[in-house]
C-alpha cells in the first residue's frame, strides 16, 4: 500500500492540533479511532502504540531494547464533533503517556 500525506493536509493537520492543544500523534490518534470505530461497528476502540521504556537516567547506558506498549482508549459518540473526540483523546493520551511506566 502505497499512501502519502501531502504537506498542505499535514500542515492542516498539524493547525488543528495545535488549535486543540494536541500533538498531531493526538489528531491522527482521533481519526484512526474514527476509522476503527466504523469498520468494527463499536464506539469503544483501543490501540496500542510503542513507548520508550527509558524513563529513568539509570537506564540510559544500559544496552537493550526497552520499549513498552502502551494501550489508548478512545470513545467515539456518534454525532459527537471530531473536536470533542480529539479533546476526549488528548486527556486520555496525556494521561496514559503520564503513567506508562
Amino acid at each position: 500500500l502505497d499512501f502519502s500525506i501531502d504537506a498542505t493536509l499535514h500542515a492542516r493537520l498539524t493547525e488543528l492540533g495545535r488549535d486543540g492543544g494536541a500533538t498531531l500523534f493526538m489528531v491522527t490518534h482521533a481519526a484512526f479511532a474514527v476509522l476503527l470505530a466504523r469498520l468494527s461497528g463499536t464506539t469503544d476502540i483501543a490501540v496500542g502504540t510503542p513507548v520508550a521504556g527509558r524513563g529513568e537516567a539509570a537506564l540510559d547506558e544500559v544496552v537493550g531494547m526497552f520499549v513498552n506498549t502502551l494501550v489508548l482508549r478512545a470513545q467515539v459518540e456518534p454525532g459527537a464533533g471530531f473536536t470533542d473526540l480529539l479533546d476526549r483523546v488528548r486527556a486520555t493520551d496525556v494521561a496514559a503517556f503520564a503513567h506508562a511506566d
